[in-house]
């Protein structure tokens, strides 16, 4: 099957994708199923994780009027990537929604509009049959993006901005128009706004669709990707470096290390075979001929490309694969297409052609293949959830002593920058420029902040000794307590379900408040991601 015989010829996709009365009722019978999903299994009470709390303290601050700084005052730093969310999210925030709200608004709407286009482009541009169509739509549906939108991420807005992208790259394979090819190049430099990495998808969407195309017809589309990217791409860039000083984003000075990482390039290809289940299989078969390659080369590019970034990036905080998820609805979108041409390829007979009984069994085998995959992805995401009760906690009691000037340097800069309120400084450097460019956190700069609490998530314990090479992590933590030891501060809590893995908290002597929040954060029950309780391994302060 090639471009040309896809189904009707297309110029204008919003005109493409207006819906029959079927379509529209499954469209609705979707959004029922999704409602009812989410009152059943989404839990509207969950803390934000980390890396979500981090971007709500960024928004609260720019809807306050402060623009985008870590600390009220303090020059802008792009510790919050995700540009296009954050700047959203503090624009509802600035209309009235609460900063818990509003994240949820944000994943939520994202995500059920992504599903329903899922939908919508198989059936319309794809020419799937609206069975698979609903299959692919129902299993994104049911995968982690709700739980991304539960814990605070902006993964549901990434994924949507991209599965836009890709559908006007289905329309460009159908049929070359120069409004369809502004609209593909704006779409992706929006994509590229929302998370950095969104750049790099772009680029790999054009080269499949350059792939698929050949050279000669994506011209158009290669033409208006390059016009719009120097310059209103450039645009941005030049205005972002103005902006916050440096020319890559924050963390990225971090992640990256200078280095290939091979690891995290191993979990990313996990994480895309495990979020694609059979699609991506699909794409595999569909290999067999240089014309069907062609065509699947659409998503595969895209997908093997973004799978293989990783290598340059460390995957810290990669909750529920989500720097992988965007690649999801472009292979449920696009698998159905394949399917003729496999069956042509490997000389599969057509259903109409088996015997009655043949063709009741294959039938049932893919039914138990759909309905495996479905309880599989529901089984997976349903009831996934991380919650650190014990840093909310502590934040919480710190909040209390919020107008008091003090500084808080800590490894964990979601949930206790955010709900403590206290100006912070984080100690891994990805809301920090200074230990962004200088590699580490020293003793002399943290006695140049005088941090009133020190917290840091450490391999170690008063009665576990730290490894002797713990990397960047290890001489990070060794720093931090080397330097509150050397300034008699008091060890308020080494809290931990294991003596090897714990959370360090640590109160300066002079504070005029510091026996009693000593004694408040010794007293807490502190709760581990999983709602463990933890056991606290500090002596106590009379016996050091």
């Amino acid at each position: 099957m090639s471009a040309d015989n896809f189904t009707p010829p297309a110029s204008r996709l919003l005109r493409q994708v207006r819906l029959g009365a079927t379509d529209a009722w499954t469209v609705l019978g979707l959004l029922v199923l999704l409602a009812a999903y989410i009152a059943r299994y989404f839990n509207f009470s969950a803390l934000p994780d980390e890396d979500g709390a981090i971007l709500m303290r960024y928004a609260l601050h720019m809807a306050q009027g402060h623009g985008l700084v870590w600390n009220v005052g303090e020059p802008p730093v792009e510790g919050a990537t995700d540009f296009g969310y954050t700047v959203l999210l503090a624009a509802l925030v600035k209309l009235g929604l609460t900063l818990e709200a509003a994240p949820r608004v944000i994943g939520i709407a994202s995500h059920a509009i992504t599903v329903c286009l899922i939908y919508i482009v198989s059936v319309r541009l794809v020419g799937a049959h609206r069975g698979l169509a609903a299959f692919s739509a129902i299993f994104v549906a049911i995968g982690p993006g709700l739980n991304y939108a539960q814990v605070h991420y902006g993964t549901p807005l990434f994924a949507l901005v991209g599965t836009v992208a890709f559908c006007f790259a289905v329309a460009l394979y159908r049929s070359v128009t120069l409004r369809d090819s502004i609209l593909f190049a704006l779409s992706c430099l929006l994509l590229g706004l929302v998370r950095p990495e969104g750049v790099l998808l772009a680029f790999l969407m054009l080269l499949g669709l350059v792939v698929a195309l050949g050279l000669r017809r994506s011209l158009i589309p290669a033409s208006c990707f390059v016009a719009v990217f120097a310059t209103l791409g450039m645009a941005y860039f030049v205005w972002r470096v103005w902006y916050f000083g440096l020319i890559l984003p924050n963390p990225a000075y971090i992640k990256a290390d200078g280095g290939l990482h091979l690891a995290p390039l191993i979990v990313s290809i996990r994480n895309v075979a495990i979020l694609t289940l059979a699609f991506s299989l699909v794409g595999l078969l569909a290999l067999r001929t240089r014309e069907t390659a062609r065509k699947a080369s659409l998503a595969l590019v895209p997908v093997a490309g973004f799978a293989a970034i990783w290598v340059f990036m460390d995957d810290m905080q990669n909750y529920l694969m989500r720097y992988q998820y965007a690649v999801l609805p472009l292979v449920a979108i696009w698998w159905t297409a394949l399917l003729p041409d496999i069956r042509r390829d490997w000389s599969l007979p057509h259903l109409g052609e088996l015997t009655p009984r043949r063709r009741l069994a294959m039938m049932g085998l893919a039914g138990i293949l759909g309905a495996g995959m479905l309880a599989f992805q529901f089984a997976l995401y349903r009831d996934y959830a991380r919650f650190e009760r014990g840093l909310y906690d502590a934040a919480m009691i710190l909040r209390d002593y919020r107008d008091r000037g003090y500084t808080l340097a800590t490894t964990e800069a979601g949930l206790l920058p955010l709900y403590s309120e206290w100006r912070s400084i984080d100690a891994w450097g990805l809301n920090d420029a200074w230990i962004a460019k200088n590699g580490i956190i020293t003793e002399a700069y943290l006695d140049a902040n005088k941090p009133a609490v020190i917290v840091f998530h450490a391999f170690f314990s008063p009665i576990f000794p730290p490894k002797p090479d713990g990397g960047h992590w290890s001489l990070m933590t060794e720093t931090l307590r080397r330097y509150a030891e050397k300034n008699g501060y008091h060890l308020a809590a080494s809290f931990g379900e294991r003596p090897d893995d714990t959370h360090y908290y640590y109160v300066r002597s002079d504070l005029p408040e510091s026996k009693e929040i000593t004694a408040r954060i010794r007293a807490l029950d502190y709760y581990t991601l999983d709602g463990v309780l933890t056991t606290s391994y500090a002596p106590p302060i009379d016996a050091r």
